[in-house]
This record gives structure tokens, C-alpha cells and sequence, in this order.
């Protein structure tokens, strides 16, 4: 016996599979999960962040910051993520100052107001001594957005 199959919401290929204000939505989720899980002091794995070294905690101390391995320091890197584009199919997340260094003297907070991110979060990442992986998405943040996804198809194929 034959089964006929009827859709009741139109041409299936006239239902977007996503679109810009998804992927905006994607792309603020990915930066909040960052800016969390970083403040935090864990990388991309969750792991805590390598301890400071002896000479950059003393420091900090002397200038009355705390010395949490959490790539905070003026809070400009992680207040800078932002969303550098989108489209109906991508998202691109990047910092909204640019790559210039640090100044060479003055106090830490003064020389990290005068890095820009993009520079900061580079040397973060990999600086020859110490890596810090933070910028990057790992299977919990790609579960939250699938759920998110699903939301969408959810609400547009209704």
C-alpha cells in the first residue's frame, strides 16, 4: 500500500535555513561563551590557565591587581570581541581595535590600554612562553549553537 507524503508549509525550498539575525545571534553566543569561560581563567578546553610567572604576579601585586590567570588585566581584549561580519551563512568574530603594541613604559594598565586586541589576544595565544587558548569554540559551545539552529528550523518551518 502506497504512503503519500504531503507538506503543509510550502516549497521547502523557500524556507531560509538561516539568515543574518541567526547568525548574529551565533555569533553574540560565541562571544559571551568566550568572555565567560576566559574571565573564568579556563581555556577553549576549560582547563585553568598556566599560572602567571613569579616576575608578572609581583608585579600586578605592586599595582594592586590580582593575579588570576585570566587574560584580564584593563578588561579591554575581552570587552573588544566583537562581530567583524555577518551574512545569512556566516559569522565572523574578531576585536574591534587593532593589532598595534604596547607601549614600553608606564604602569601594566597603561600598557595594556595602548596594545590593541588583536595584539593582546596574538600574544595571549602563543607568545613563545606561554600559551593561552582561549579564542576558539570547543563540542559544548558547537552543541549550544546546533541547539540554536534547531530553535530556528523550529520556528521557520512551522
Amino acid at each position: 500500500m502506497p504512503v503519500k507524503v504531503t507538506s503543509t508549509v510550502g516549497k521547502l525550498a523557500n524556507i531560509p535555513l538561516t539568515d543574518e539575525a541567526l547568525m548574529s545571534e551565533i555569533g553574540q553566543m560565541a562571544i559571551r561563551r568566550i568572555h565567560s569561560r576566559t574571565s573564568a581563567g579556563n581555556d577553549v578546553n576549560g582547563s585553568p590557565f598556566q599560572p602567571l610567572s613569579e616576575g608578572y604576579a609581583k608585579q600586578r601585586t605592586k599595582q594592586g591587581l590580582g593575579t588570576t590567570s585570566n587574560l584580564t588585566l584593563s578588561g579591554a581584549m575581552l570587552n573588544a570581541m566583537t562581530i567583524a561580519g555577518v551574512s545569512s551563512r556566516m559569522v565572523t568574530i574578531g576585536f574591534a581595535s587593532g593589532g598595534g603594541r604596547g607601549a614600553s613604559r608606564g604602569t601594566l594598565i597603561q600598557k595594556s590600554r595602548s596594545a590593541g586586541a588583536n595584539f593582546k589576544a596574538s600574544m595571549a595565544m602563543g607568545d613563545g612562553r606561554v600559551d593561552r587558548l582561549f579564542f576558539d569554540l570547543n563540542d559544548a559551545d558547537e552543541k549550544a549553537i546546533t541547539d540554536a539552529v534547531e530553535r530556528y528550523l523550529d520556528r521557520v518551518v512551522k
